[in-house]
């Protein structure tokens, strides 16, 4: 079991203030580490930090985790060792699949790490005009292979409760209400509220209003609510959806699809490898350069296993 030992959420200037030189032994970092401000701190601040900084990959098709040179089957989580003494891992740069990976492994060797996060002062828009009303319009991805059920969290749908993540793109939710191995009445969806700064929920309802409405049609109680930048409330939103699902189909069982913000998919990740017959949908988007602009906030979570 892994759980959440403590959490620092700072003012960036105060976070770099406290700066430690060389406080970890290995640090994870994913594979694109310039793509707008955020990632090119994080990557300065891991090689600041730790004696030895590696990129992390997951490759789909080949089921293999790539850290640094090396690769290793996921199918053999059990088998990897890449940990050592201190460890740091960045969930800026870090996509869901490495995050859960990591965490599965970190669940199996018994490591404790700290996890990194950085806000965006500003998701990349442009303004959308729509009769008398200027909506953001985002572009943060590109289309990627489309939804597909993780190794290791690949169970059959089965009607059972799929509670999706929702943030600025729309369409990607969309995607999934199209396909026709998903049901809108099977749905619950975590909604970012309160958001990183005041009125960003309304992006967020602007994109995915449409969407909304259809599984609201079949379940009023179908949109739940938590930070937007809280793993803990996410992670007990879960709790709730994964047991009520146990009380209607007689088994604890639930899908998850992380299309929001990084905190929202750290408590997905987090809640994967430490529950059963969880599910976990990606769809590998491709993410576009500067997708953000400037630094809000830092988030430094300690975990224990």
């Amino acid at each position: 079991m892994i759980e959440m030992e403590d959490w620092i959420y700072s003012e960036l200037d105060a976070f770099t203030n406290r700066i430690n030189q060389k406080k970890y032994d290995v640090a994870f970092i994913g594979e694109k580490t310039n793509l707008d401000d955020r990632s090119i701190w994080a990557k300065e601040y891991l090689h600041l930090q730790s004696e030895k900084v590696n990129k992390v990959t997951f490759d789909i098709d080949a089921s293999e985790l790539k850290v640094g040179d090396n690769s290793y089957n996921i199918r053999s989580y059990e088998n990897i060792n890449i940990f050592s003494g201190q460890v740091l891992i960045d969930a800026t740069t870090l996509s869901i699949p490495e995050l859960i990976y990591l965490f599965l492994i970190a669940k199996i060797k018994k490591q404790s790490f700290d996890l990194l996060y950085l806000e965006p002062s500003e998701y990349s828009a442009s303004n959308e005009v729509d009769g008398d009303f200027v909506t953001k319009n985002f572009s943060l991805s590109e289309d990627g292979k489309g939804i597909i059920p993780l190794p290791l969290f690949n169970y059959p749908i089965n009607n059972r409760k799929i509670a999706v993540a929702l943030g600025f793109e729309g369409h990607r939710f969309g995607a999934l209400l199209q396909s026709d191995e998903y049901n809108e009445s099977s749905i619950a969806s975590l909604f970012g509220v309160p958001p990183f700064y005041l009125g960003w929920e309304r992006y967020s309802f602007d994109k995915n209003e449409k969407h909304l409405n259809e599984i609201l049609k079949y379940r009023a109680d179908s949109i739940k609510v938590a930070g937007a930048n809280d793993p803990y409330l996410n992670y007990q939103v879960l709790k709730k959806i994964y047991k009520s699902e146990a009380a209607r189909i007689q088994v604890e069982a639930i899908n998850l699809a992380a299309f929001g913000t990084k905190p929202v998919a750290v408590a997905l990740a987090w809640f994967a490898v430490n529950n059963d017959n969880v599910g976990v949908l990606y769809d590998f988007p491709n993410k576009k350069e500067k997708r953000s602009e400037g630094h809000g906030k830092v988030h430094l979570w300690s975990f224990t296993a």
